[in-house]
């Protein structure tokens, strides 16, 4: 039983390392801990941990990066590219990329629009999930 517990975190952790997140050009929020690490597409959303607000999840935007789809300033729905989102809140660039760490929150009532750091955010209505960079 111990080891089907830990094998499933195996994979993770060699993923993790083999994607070389951290390392010198590291933002601000990358040292805070997360329940999970993933290795991001740029178009990557956090709508599958939509029921774990609180969770922690740690992204790994890779060099070279586009903008994808974005709503709201922060809070943004969870449907918005996180690694975009890294980029509005300052914490990494299109050209570097680089690990952002995201809080997942209760749904908001409205997202306001607006344009920071080279990325731009479309205002949404009410949605029923969001995230956010604690510590930005």
């Amino acid at each position: 039983m111990i080891r089907r517990l830990i094998t499933p975190a195996l994979p993770l952790v060699l993923l993790a390392s083999a994607c070389g997140g951290g390392g010198e050009d590291a933002t601000a929020n990358a040292d805070l801990p997360a329940d999970t690490i993933v290795a991001a597409e740029w178009s990557l959303d956090a709508a599958e941990y939509r029921d774990r607000v609180g969770t922690r999840v740690a992204y790994d935007c890779p060099a070279g990066g586009e903008a994808g789809n974005l709503w709201g300033t922060g809070p943004f729905t969870d449907d918005s590219s996180v690694c975009t989102a890294g980029v509005f809140a300052g914490l990494i660039t299109y050209a570097d990329g680089g690990r952002v760490v995201i809080e997942i929150e209760e749904g908001q009532e409205s997202y306001p629009e607006g344009e920071a750091n080279g990325a731009t955010a479309a205002s949404w209505p009410s949605w029923p999930g969001s995230f956010d960079f604690p510590e930005a």
